[in-house]
Formats: structure tokens, sequence, C-alpha cells
């Protein structure tokens, strides 16, 4: 049976293929946001220990808590630490149960989302932090947004901006040092001799199982181009990087989906359609647009890019039951003792965003996953 899927699979005309960070997973590479954040160990002391502010609040004066606070945070603002990382930080570890060790640590894009999402009184964390900063000299809470506030204080020499426009516009410059510094790490990982032995053993292993006797291009969510090789038909498949590339000096980008978001709204200068738009990615892909099936393997198919995937299936004019084209959803069970938790984890996640779909196209009707698989255009394929 697994064979004779493989066999279909293989047989795919004109296929387009779709990795994420599971790719590089499964090549063994430490490129996950976790992987990322765990190598900051001393900027991670620093900030626990700032952590630890909660637990002497009513133990200690406000005056020695203020200056324990103002030394930690001297020292982040030395190494030029992004706001951003603060807030990934506090975020996580609220996240994570307190007899947990191990902070669990956040994905970047849903978190940045619950960033700018709107409270019952229609102000979003970034709008609460921008409050502080005009009554910084007001000390009420000693909280995650005042912590905050003050290091932003101190970054820009106490200067105060103007109007939330402009404090979002810092935002996003602080975002894009956050870019670059994840980039360096990247770097690091994929440029060191002995892991790249590695990864490219297992990514050879990768792409005979990925490659179908027919693919022509190959849309990537990681920033290096493991894929740029001959096809089976012997001629080079188009690679293009979603959220940029390490190897054109490119600017990696991070951002968040653009639905319930307008053009006018602080936080759109965040959305991936306007982070792409303005490097002409989404031009490209449609440019190149000429697929009949599509393979997705290693993306946790994450709301942040359903935008994405919505404009795919678009293209590949998924709903029309007179249409040929076939979507793969790829899969690897990494752990064999997590196995009914990967299998469960995935089943969801390829529910959701086809259901989102539907909803997507005004479909009440929630049937296209039984209707794609009666079909034989929805396969689930274990690597």
């Amino acid at each position: 049976m697994i064979e004779e899927k493989y066999s279909r699979i293989y047989r795919l005309t004109k296929t387009k293929l779709v990795i994420g960070n599971g790719a590089d997973l499964y090549c063994k590479m430490k490129t996950s946001y976790k992987d990322y954040f765990l190598s900051k160990t001393e900027i991670n002391s620093i900030l626990k220990n700032i952590i630890q502010l909660e637990y002497l609040s009513g133990r200690s004066d406000k005056n020695t808590i203020i200056d324990f606070l103002n030394e930690k945070l001297e020292q982040l603002v030395n190494k030029d630490v992004s706001v951003w990382y603060l807030f990934f930080y506090f975020d996580s570890y609220i996240n994570s149960k307190i007899e947990d060790e191990e902070i669990k640590w956040c994905d970047i894009e849903s978190s940045m989302k619950k960033s700018f999402s709107k409270n019952r009184l229609d102000d979003s964390f970034w709008d609460d932090v921008f409050m502080e900063l005009k009554s910084l000299n007001s000390i009420d809470n000693i909280d995650n947004k005042y912590i905050i506030a003050t290091y932003i204080m101190k970054k820009g020499k106490y200067s105060i901006y103007s109007s939330e426009s402009e404090f979002y516009d810092y935002l996003l410059l602080e975002l894009k040092k956050f870019e670059t510094n994840f980039s360096s790490y990247l770097n690091y990982i994929y440029y060191d001799n002995e892991k790249r032995n590695t990864y490219n053993f297992y990514k050879n292993e990768l792409i005979s199982k990925l490659l179908t006797q027919n693919t022509i291009s190959i849309d990537t969510f990681n920033y290096t181009s493991p894929f740029l090789i001959n096809s089976l038909n012997n001629h080079k498949v188009t690679c293009w990087h979603i959220n940029g590339s390490l190897e054109k000096d490119d600017e990696i980008i991070f951002g968040i989906d653009v639905d319930g978001i307008n053009p006018d709204d602080n936080e759109y200068i965040f959305t991936k359609t306007c982070r792409r738009m303005l490097r002409n990615i989404n031009l490209k892909i449609i440019k190149d647009f000429q697929c009949e099936s599509v393979i997705i393997f290693g993306h946790s198919l994450n709301k942040q890019d359903y935008s994405y995937f919505f404009s795919l299936f678009d293209n590949l004019d998924l709903i029309n039951p007179l249409s040929k084209s076939v979507v793969v959803f790829a899969y690897n069970i990494y752990d064999t003792n997590k196995k009914d938790n990967i299998l469960k984890d995935f089943r969801v996640n390829v529910t959701n965003l086809m259901n989102s779909y539907c909803k997507y196209l005004g479909k009440d009707n929630l049937t296209l996953i039984d209707t794609l698989s009666f079909q034989g255009r929805m396969i689930l394929y274990e690597i």
C-alpha cells in the first residue's frame, strides 16, 4: 500500500513542492525557534533574573526592585537585545507550567499575532506598552509591559514617541534587528562544516522521497536553498524563498497573517502580505505558477500562513470538482514514542486549514476533505 501510494505521488505531473522548517529538522539541523532561543544562554540568564522580580514584590521595597531592574536592563541595552526578544521570552515563560524547568518557547509568529490582538478595551499589548511610555514616572505595577516600556526608554535614551504610528515604526525596526540576529544564528548552523555534512546526507534522502518525475518548482519557508538541484527531468527546479534567503543576502522576515487587519491599522506593517509585497514575493510566485499538483512537507500549517495556502489552493482550482489537481500533505514520525500525538496534531492542522479554506470561500458545507479524498485528490503521505 505504501509503495503504491509513493508510486502514484512520483508520477504526479507539474508538481510544486512546499517545504517548511520540518525539512531542516528532518535533516538534523537545529534551526527551530526553540534552538535559537536556547543558544542565547547569557541573555536568558539576565531575563530569568528579571522574571524573579515578581517574587521579590512584597519582600523588598520598591526602590530596591527598581534599582535591580535598571541594572539588568542596562546589561541588555549593552548587548543591544531586540525589544521583541524580551517579549518572546516573557510570553514563553507565561505559557509554560511553573513546575517546568525548560521554557516552552513560543512560536514567534503566533506570539506576534497575539501581541496585536485587541482586548475588550480595544487595546493591544503594544498599545498598553505605548501608554506605559507616557506614564513611567507613575509606577503602579511592575509587570511585563512596564519592564518592556522601561527597556525601550533606556534604548532610546529616554525619548518619547509622539504617536502610536511612530512607535509601531520603531517596533518594526526592532523586529528587523531580531531577524538579523536570527539570520546570523542560522548562518552559523548551516555553514558549520561538520553540521553541513550531516545535513547533506539527510537532504539527499529527503529529496528522493519528495521529488516527483516532474517537480517544476519549490516554495520554501526556510532561508536556504537545499533543493536547488536538477530534477529527474534534468532541468533546474525553480526555488522561491517565501520569507527571504540567506544565500542572496536578502532580509529574512517574520510576520503575521493579514486576516482581520486593515491597511490603515498600525499593525498592518507587520503582516506578511505587506512585507512580502514590498519585496515582490507574491508577484514572483503567481507569475511562476504553472503547477497541477502540490506536495507540502515540514510546515506547521499555522494560521499565520493561511493567506499563502489559500492563494495556492485558488491557483490549483482545488474546489472545482472537474479539476485534476492533487494536494499531498506529507509528514514524518520523527519520534516513535510520540507517534499518536504527532499524527493527531498533523490531522488537526490539515483539517483546520481545509475547513478555514472553505470558510474563506464562503462555503457553509465543510465537506471539502471528504470530497477531495473520495476523488483521490488529497493524499496524506508518510515519508
